[in-house]
């Protein structure tokens, strides 16, 4: 039989304490202290993987010894080709080419005490933001209107990969819902005789008609074999 495990992942009032991060380079290693995400971008675009990228804040670096017996992972990544997009429900695969989607904790970096070079914490210093931008081929005035109008839309993007678990029954799948969105772009140019593209920028915002796990601006679903993090 085939187990597997749904992973929801969801914005918090607060982050963690603090990760430690290790930095393994030719011959030395080192070791980053009280580390948070401040910013994480996702994106992805025609003949691309799925690109995660975090950047941290952190409290300080000290020297380290290796880790042992860490190894990578040997799993393809999510490519452009297994993403779908829905657009309020609606299938919109075959108009957009590429999207990125930006979470902000907006983290203070300048928060010390006297006596000490070391940052004291990394609090928030404002409200998480959702941002994003879908490029997309204009065909028709169905989204630029929504642009126009100030109508909110709801964004879903989902990948199943092409590869399995369980005895081959069971994809690796990933969804992201952000359920409440503005488009904040701007009029499509048109510089020839070639098909139009054009970026629709949007801002996500708190969801307040769903669940308790659905009032998030931003929510992930990911199914994979792993039992926890």
């Amino acid at each position: 039989t085939s187990n597997y495990y749904v992973h929801r992942i969801l914005p918090s009032g607060s982050l963690p304490a603090g990760l430690r991060i290790e930095a393994s380079r030719d011959n030395h290693t080192w070791q980053y202290n009280g580390m948070k995400v401040n910013q994480m971008t996702l994106s992805c675009t025609v003949g691309e993987p799925l690109m995660a990228t975090f950047s941290f804040l952190g409290n300080n670096e000290s020297d380290a010894t290796k880790t042992a017996g860490l190894t990578l992972t040997t799993l393809s990544p999510f490519t452009f080709d297994e993403g779908k997009c829905y657009l309020d429900g609606a299938a919109t695969d075959t108009e957009v080419t590429g999207f990125t989607i930006t979470v902000n904790n907006n983290l203070a970096d300048n928060k010390g005490k006297l006596g000490s070079k070391f940052r004291v914490e990394i609090p928030k210093s404002g409200f998480m933001e959702v941002t994003g931008t879908l490029n997309m081929e204009f065909d028709d005035k169905t989204v630029y209107n929504k642009f126009i109008n100030q109508t909110e839309t709801a964004i879903q993007l989902k990948f199943t990969s092409d590869s399995t678990f369980g005895a081959g029954s069971t994809a690796y799948d990933l969804q992201i819902d952000m359920p409440r969105c503005i488009y904040t772009g701007d009029t499509p140019n048109v510089s020839g005789p070639d098909i139009i593209y054009h970026d629709m920028p949007f801002i996500a915002f708190y969801y307040t008609s769903g669940g308790d796990q659905e009032k998030d601006s931003i929510r992930m679903r990911l199914v994979n074999s792993e039992s926890s993090y």
